[in-house]
């Protein structure tokens, strides 16, 4: 059996104190960088979701991209805004 956690153990700072161990400037990914080499079966997923982005913009279909932090940390945040304006992603 495992022992609860004891939240009187946990240190709650306020963010003005907190300090990142990443900065944005740092993990940015350019819009005009070129891209990085990936495996096969990624580059499959993604060419599949760009298919299916493109099929369901072309029918007036919404589309909803549910992602979690690492999205923003690993630098992507100029590609997600590009998606957004562009109105590839709606959601």
């Amino acid at each position: 059996m495992t022992t609860p956690l004891d939240l009187k153990k946990v240190k709650v700072l306020p963010l003005a104190e907190r300090h990142s161990m990443a900065c944005v400037e740092e993990t940015l990914v350019a819009l005009d960088a070129p891209l990085q080499p990936s495996p096969a079966a990624i580059n499959a997923a993604m060419a599949d979701c760009v298919q299916k982005i493109r099929k369901a913009r072309e029918h007036g279909a919404s589309v909803m991209l549910i992602y979690g932090a690492h999205l923003i940390k690993n630098g992507a945040a100029l590609i997600l805004n590009r998606l957004i304006e562009g109105g590839w992603l709606t959601h």
